[in-house]
C-alpha cells in the first residue's frame, strides 16, 4: 500500500535524511496509535509507555529500512509488537537448578508490575522522550559533521 498522505511522505523522506523536525512530526502523529496498541496488549500503562518509547527509538534508528510501498503506521506497530514479544520472553526466562536429589526444577523469574493509573504520566514521558530524541539526534549530527 502506498503512502496517501503527501505530508507524511515528505516527513518520512526528511526523517531518512536526519531531519529532527520530521522525527518530531512522526512521533507526534503516531505516538497514541502505538501507545494504545500496547495498552491493549499489555494492560499496563507503564509497560505500554516503555514499549512505545523503545518502538520509536528503534524505528528512528532503522528508518532507512522503511519501504514506502507499505504503511508507516503498520511498520511501527510491527516493531512495537516484536518488542513486546521480546519483553515477554525476557520475563519468562527460566532458571534450571539442581536440588539436593539431583532433580531439576524450573523456577520462573517474576517481574513485578508497577502499573500507574494516571494517563498524564504518558504525556510527560512522551515529552521527555521527544527532548531526548532531539538532543540525541543533534549530538549524532554533530558527530557526523566532525567526521
Amino acid at each position: 500500500m502506498e503512502i496517501e498522505n503527501p505530508k507524511l511522505e515528505v516527513n518520512i523522506s526528511q526523517a531518512k535524511k536526519g531531519s529532527q523536525n520530521a522525527f518530531k512530526y512522526l512521533l507526534d502523529t503516531f505516538w497514541l496509535d502505538v501507545y494504545n496498541f500496547q495498552l491493549k496488549r499489555s494492560s499496563s500503562e507503564n509497560d505500554a509507555e516503555d514499549i512505545t518509547i523503545q518502538t520509536f527509538s528503534k524505528a528512528f534508528d532503522k528508518i532507512h529500512t522503511f519501504d514506502e510501498k507499505y504503511t508507516f503506521k503498520t511498520w511501527l506497530i510491527t516493531i512495537s509488537k516484536n518488542i513486546h514479544i521480546d519483553l515477554l520472553r525476557k520475563k519468562n526466562i527460566s532458571i534450571l537448578i539442581e536440588n539436593s536429589n539431583n532433580q531439576r526444577e524450573e523456577i520462573y523469574l517474576v517481574v513485578p508490575d508497577h502499573s500507574r493509573t494516571k494517563f498524564s504520566k504518558a504525556t510527560e514521558r512522551h515529552q521527555a522522550f521527544k527532548t531526548k530524541i532531539s538532543r540525541s539526534h543533534s549530538t549524532s549530527l554533530l558527530s557526523r559533521a566532525e567526521l
